[in-house]
Parts: structure tokens; sequence; C-alpha cells
């Protein structure tokens, strides 16, 4: 098959489906896709949004490129992870950059997901350093919509918006449901409950959830051994999630808890049989918020919240009396504070204020326990004899200075609408931290101009700036690692550690059209991000990034019982290296400067059919190709090697679900993943390396609403 032909294929029948879509159709239906079909025009470009500018409005008239995941099409097509929506989001990519899943987006494949922001009604959910949400038990049935910000977004949320924002908001208090889920590779529990009383409510949200993972890495890992049957990649051990969330009147509350475990990189993948480890994340907070309106145009918000991040590392080889083990333990309590004044008219919406964060960094260590070395502990000796010769306390590493970080953020937004259709959006961030220099100031501006010359056209430019500072793992506070640094090894420690913000600016074009029954969304755009923050040495400003693309996306539903969805897009990237020192030793950038992992054209298709009064299909390709994948040389232990292309990877997905069964609110679902058991090889994200994707997946689920 020729590298193109499938994408060729799919833009050719992009024209033959807008011209189904405008044949008309029957006006009633019970789902929410097929009552999209029953819309009028202004409905279809009034899409409601609320996280571009932290106040509802169209989505069409955001001042960013954004998707919407609705409850209906979440639970239609078997989602369950965030992976499983964002892959279908243009723009972005979903791969392994060893066992977790890391995202990347318009052609920017970091090795971890802290540059892009994960919010739940909000509020910022995301850890210290190296976070795993995509594959973690964040159900997202429990969202009302799922609201994708791709691009910069700091300008409003804090330095933590780079690459994109991810906001889940979630169901009503009066809507409640339990499901469960059982299949080869998934097992989760959901229960979403709630009540409202006049203007109090009470919703809260409970997610139990493991995956079982297969054996990706056969051959090839980072230290270039071949290995077989570890069944570890993509797994997840019992996990959990809770929300819980009221309020009354203009005061509300809302807790969280994402607990995550699962195997760890160092001793499930890389190593000698006869190693274990784990990785324990956890994310606690709560947050509370006063929205109080003053007169009908003014209204100011006060917000405040405490986080408690930890994330742990253990790794144990055998009898960890016998023969070792080490600990990595990073803890961090994060307290913030907003307030913020909003006067908003007919024809203008004006906010500014001022956001402080307070870190405490605390307890955070490398414990490494070896006791074959006389001063570290017990240990056995030559002649068979136990010796424990006491504990030395040598060998624990404090990482992180016991030094509280505070960061400063101000921001003024305007919204002007200056005639009929025409609407000016112009924002700016300062922000200050002590992480770095607190004497430095970062800007980071916003300018958007919307244009509606007709009602059924919006055209739209984009130019939006977002400043990232490290975390205090990344930073010079880290005593451990970094030149300079005499207790760092000599893996840790190839490059200084982050001296500069990574900065990223884009400007987008975006046009959206609706046809009939049909809306089409294309955006053209530039980046570059400067001073990108790696794991590389270990961390470090490692280089520069500039990409150009475009993204297609098409939403219809010619019948009352058919939905149809198609998206696709196209990455031109070139990353410019600054330092070439890795934590692995190898660099994860293509000979032309294409970032590993990145495929050069995505696209995705399906359909959503009603059949039958209680029986709907949801059906849906992935396709990718050009992605740059570093080819090894098994025969030699991967010391050589070269840099190949994984193309024309297709993936279908099936839900079928019935219902009403028994009982009105009583569902069952069965899914079926890459029914083309696809298990061809894959470029990993930010290493020279590959892996096999994960073969054909099958699930059945029981949800019961009331």
């Amino acid at each position: 098959m020729n590298k193109s032909f499938v994408a060729l294929a799919f833009v050719g029948a992009l024209p033959s489906m807008t011209a189904l879509a405008q044949t008309g159709g029957d006006s009633t239906s019970a789902t929410d896709m097929a009552e999209l079909e029953t819309l009028s025009l202004a409905d279809l470009l009034s899409v409601r949004v609320e996280t571009s500018s932290r106040s509802e409005e169209s989505l069409n008239e955001a001042p960013n490129t954004m998707y919407v995941i609705t409850h209906d099409q979440i639970t239609r097509r078997g989602y369950r992870t965030l992976r499983e929506v964002l892959r279908t989001i243009p723009g972005f990519g979903v791969f392994h950059k060893d066992i977790q899943y890391v995202g990347q987006v318009r052609g920017i494949a970091p090795n971890d997901n802290e540059k892009i922001a994960l919010l739940v009604n909000g509020h910022d959910i995301s850890n210290a350093s190296e976070p795993d949400f995509l594959n973690g038990p964040i159900d997202v049935s429990i969202a009302d919509r799922i609201e994708v910000i791709i691009g910069p977004g700091s300008v409003l949320y804090g330095t933590d918006a780079l690459l994109a924002i991810i906001n889940i908001i979630t169901k009503a208090p009066q809507e409640n449901s339990v499901a469960t889920t059982f299949g080869n590779y998934v097992r989760d529990a959901t229960g979403v409950f709630g009540s409202k009383r006049g203007d109090a409510y009470l919703r809260a949200t409970a997610t139990a959830m493991s995956q079982k993972g297969w054996d990706a890495w056969d051959s090839i890992n980072h230290d270039g051994a071949v290995l077989a049957g570890r069944t570890v990649t993509g797994q997840l051990d019992p996990s959990y999630f809770l929300t819980i969330n009221g309020g009354v009147g203009e005061w509300s509350i809302q807790g969280l808890s994402l607990n995550e475990t699962f195997p760890d990189l160092k001793h499930a993948v890389s190593t000698p049989s006869g190693m274990d480890g784990k990785r324990y994340e956890r994310v606690d907070g709560i947050e509370m918020r006063n929205d109080h309106h003053w007169t009908s145009a003014l209204s100011s918000l006060v917000l405040l919240s405490y986080d408690n991040k930890r994330i742990v590392r253990m790794f144990t080889q055998g009898d960890p009396t016998e023969q070792g083990e080490s600990t990595y333990d990073l803890s961090v309590q994060s307290y913030k504070a907003e307030a913020s004044l909003r006067h908003q008219t007919s024809r203008n919406y004006f906010q500014a204020g001022v956001q402080f964060r307070g870190d405490q960094n605390r307890n955070n260590y490398m414990f490494v326990w070896d006791p074959t070395d006389p001063s570290r502990g017990c240990y056995t000796d030559a002649s068979g004899n136990r010796q424990c010769p006491g504990d030395n306390f040598n060998h624990i590493q404090q990482m992180i200075r016991n030094r509280d970080t505070y960061r400063i953020g101000v921001y003024a937004s305007d919204s002007l609408r200056l005639a009929h259709g025409l609407k000016v959006v112009a924002a700016l961030r300062v922000d200050k931290n002590t992480e770095l220099d607190f004497g430095a100031t970062y800007l980071s501006p916003r300018v958007a101009i919307v244009y509606q010359p007709y009602a059924n056209w919006t055209t739209k430019l984009n130019y939006n700036t977002a400043t990232r500072t490290p975390v205090a793992v990344e930073s010079p506070l880290n005593q451990v690692w970094g030149i300079g640094n005499p207790a760092a090894p000599s893996w840790a420690a190839h490059n200084p550690l982050v001296s500069r913000p990574e900065v990223l600016t884009a400007v987008e074009w975006q046009n959206i059209v609706v046809l009939g029954k049909t809306q089409l969304a294309l955006t053209l755009y530039y980046q570059h991000l400067k001073d990108f923050i790696s794991w590389g040495g270990p961390y470090a400003n490692v280089g520069n990034f500039d990409g150009e693309g475009a993204e297609l996306s098409v939403t219809s539903s010619p019948r009352r019982y058919l939905g149809l969805w198609a998206n696709m897009s196209y990455a031109h990237t070139h990353f410019t290296e600054t330092d070439t020192g890795t934590s692995f030793g190898n660099v994860p950038v293509a000979s032309n400067g294409q970032m590993a992992a990145v495929p050069a054209i995505t696209a995705n298709a399906g359909a959503d059919l009603d059949l039958l009064r209680h029986l709907d299909i949801s059906a849906a390709i992935r396709y990718f190709t050009l992605q740059p994948t570093y080819e090894c040389n098994v025969q030699d232990g991967c010391a050589t090697g070269g840099w190949g292309s994984s193309n024309n990877r297709i993936y279908a997905d099936l839900t079928l679900r019935y219902r009403g069964l028994i009982l009105s609110g009583l569902d069952l679902s069965a899914q079926a993943y890459n029914l083309f058991d696809n298990t061809s090889t894959v470029a990993a994200q930010y290493f020279q390396g590959k892996y096999s994707e994960q073969g054909i997946g099958v699930a059945a689920q029981l949800r019961y609403r009331f």
C-alpha cells in the first residue's frame, strides 16, 4: 500500500460526506447525536464552552482552537480513559515513552505530560513531576463534556498550560449512574451521584480501575537488551479517582483525589528478570470558590486551594535484605489563591486578576540501599555469614532543598465587540517565580480577531503565548542531578539544570463553516517553542522547536438516526537541539529534525448509528503515517541502528449499546478495540526505540442510570 493512499482516500471522501449531510432527514430522535440534526443554524454556531476565557461563550468565538467531547459521545463510543478521547482529537497524539502513555501536540513530543494542563471543573490536578493521567483511573464517563484547547493557554491559567488544556466538566447533580466494565485488558467500576435543592447542590463521583499490560518491548528497550514476556506496558494496578463538589448560592467547594499505581520502567522493562518496580502517584486537592455579583455587570471571583502531590518510585531486586532496593520520593504541597474582577456588558467583557502559588518542597529524597556494601546495611559475606554493620545515612540524598518556592501572576483580558459580527480579544499575563530568578519577568500575551461575515461562516485569527516555569525537581533547587552537583551519577550529569522557562508561541487561522447539517472547521497554524525543557541529563533546556500544519474536522447528522464525524491533521516540524546529552544516551530526534513518534499525517473517521429503537452502534477508524521510528540492530545489542518510518498504521474500534435492557435506565454495551489486531511496531516517544501496539481488546459494560 502506498504510504499516502489511505490519507488521500480519506480526504477524497470528505466532499461526498458533506454532500450526503445536506440531503435532509427527519427531525426527531431520542439521542443527543441525532438531536443535533434538529438544531437551527444559530444553534450550530453557538455551542457553549467556558475553558478558553473562563466564562461561558460560543465555541466558535473562543480565542483558541478548541474541541468538545460530549457525555453522549463518550458513552456511545465506549471511551473510558483520556488517551482514548485525545487520540481522536486533531493535533493530538498518544504513544508510549516506555511503559506509560505520553501525549504529543502538533508535533511536539515531550518525554512526559507536564506540558499539558489537566483540569477538573477548572481545578488543575497535574502532578509534581512525570504525571501519567492518560492511562489513569479517570473514567471520562463522569464528564458532562470534555473541553480541549490545542495550543498555548497559560494567559489565564498559569505556567502549567503550555501545549494544551484538558478540562473535564462533571455531570449535573441530578444525573446519577453506576457502571461496571469487564474485559480482557480492563476492569473498572464508576458511580456518579448528586442532588439539588433550590440553589444548593452536591455531586460526587468514584472510580476504581485496573488494566492488564502486554508484551510491547520484546525486541528493544532502553538498555539495548533483547526481552520477552514483559507484560507490563500500559498496566494499571488497582487505582482510584474521587471527586466531590457542592455549593450554595455564590459559594462552592470541590475535593479531588487521584491515586494511581503501576509498574515502573527501571525494573519492569529494562533490567534482567527477578527485579520489580512500582510507581505511586497521589494528588489530593480541595478548592473553595466565591463568585459574587456586585451589580448586574460587575462581579468578583475569589479562589483558594490546597493540593498535596506525591510521587514514589520503589525498585527492588529479589529479597531487599539480600539484594538491595532504592526509592525515589517527591512531595510537594501547593497553596493557591486568586482574586479577580470582571465587568461584562453586551459588547464588552473585561477581567483582571492576580494569582499566587506557594509550594512547600519538603522530604524529597533518593534512598539507595545496597546490602553488599558493608557501609550501607546488612549483607552476606563470602563465607555465607550474615553481617549487619549498621545503617549509614550517606546513601540518603536530599533531592530538592527544603525551600519554599513562590509564583505570582497578574493578568488582564478584554473582549470587545467592535461591530456586528466582529470581536477582538486582547490579554496579557505577567509572571515571576523563585524556582529560577524572581527578578526576571515573563510575559504571555494573547490577541484574537473573530469575524462572522455570514451567518454560517466564522473566521478567527489567534495569537497565543504560554510560558512554562520548571517545577522544583527540574530547577537549580535540585541538589543531586545536573552538572555541578558532586553527588550526581554519570547518567544525571550530562547538562546543567533548567535555567530558563520554555515559551510557546502560536499563530492560528481557523475557519468554521456550516453547510446544511454539516459543520467543517479548518485550522492553519505556525508555532515556535523556545528553550524546550526535557529529561535530558536529566532536566535541561535542550533546544528550540518550529512547526506548521493544518487540522480539518467535519461533523454531520444527515439522518435522524446517523451521525458522522471525521478529522485529519498534517504537521511539518523541526527540532533544533542545543544540548544533546540525555539520560538514555541517545537523541530522540530524527536526521531531518522531526521528533521521534510524531506522524506527519493523522486521520480519524467514525459513524454513530441508531439501528433500532434501543440499539445504537458506533464505529471508528484511526490512521497515521510517516512516523519517524528508530530501527535498532538487535544483532549487535542495539549498538547501531538508523532512522526509518512507521507507515500506514490503521486501527478500528466498534461499540454496540442496547439502551433500556429490562429496566428503562439499564444499558448494556459491548466494545471491541483494534479489531484488525494490528500489533505492528510503532515509534516510542522521546527515545530511540519502538514497541508493539496492544492487540485486540474486548469489554462488556453495564450502566444503570437513575
